[in-house]
């Protein structure tokens, strides 16, 4: 798997986009929640609010050409597989949420462990247990955009904790990796030769009973 969570500082320029008009000192308000589930897929919803002006703009790059957005989505996150794109706006509340299922988000370690990459840039605000939360603001086109970001890991998710290195951190979690289904396809392959091996057998005793010549008379 190719590690790619959270790299935020590519994920800011995703298509429901910084689109602040020039020279303004005005803010929005950015939600992005990453819901992993036990493979290190994830289901990503993007949730980003506009003032009047921003989201005349935001509809003339972005909200009037999805197949734009998503382009520069699979671009921006060109190390995940994207499978799943949608896009709801909401004109009367000037919002706009985006979805996409991305696949190899989270970094496997093996031995059932997993590790999201966090730019240094984020601030822990809240995290315990599989729900985890970030903060961060970016200044884009003369505007800031504050970003909270939000990190749910699966629900039998262990040891979760987060780890400081010298490029990026990384929030750590383990899960049981059971391997009982192939034990299970083994032995059913067993049972399965084993009773090729009798009927085998049976048959072939059959067909020696049935050649046996008859006793010749007195």
């Amino acid at each position: 798997m190719v590690a790619t969570a959270f790299r935020i500082s590519l994920l800011a320029a995703i298509s429901l986009g910084a689109t602040v008009a020039q020279g303004q000192e005005a803010s929005r308000s950015m939600e992005r929640t990453y819901k992993l589930d036990e493979r290190g897929d994830a289901e990503i919803t993007f949730t980003s609010q506009y003032d009047a002006s921003q989201w005349s703009q935001w509809k003339d790059e972005y909200g009037n050409h999805p197949d734009i957005m998503l382009r520069n989505t699979k671009y921006q996150l060109a190390a995940a597989v994207i499978d799943d794109f949608a896009l709801d706006r909401d004109d009367v509340h000037r919002r706009a949420v985006a979805k996409i299922k991305a696949r190899c988000l989270a970094n496997y370690r093996g031995n059932g462990q997993f590790a999201l990459q966090i730019p240094k840039n984020m601030k822990l605000v809240a995290g315990s247990g599989t729900d985890w939360a970030f903060t961060s603001s970016s200044l884009e086109n003369g505007g800031i955009v504050n970003i909270t970001d939000r990190a749910k890991l699966p629900a039998k998710a262990q040891n979760v904790h987060l780890t400081t290195g010298n490029d990026y951190d990384q929030l750590v979690y383990t899960l049981e990796v059971s391997p009982s289904k192939p034990k299970v396809l083994l032995v059913l392959g067993l049972l399965l030769l084993f009773a090729a091996a009798v009927l085998g057998a049976l048959s072939l005793r059959s067909t020696e009973t049935r050649a046996t010549p008859p006793p010749l008379p007195t």
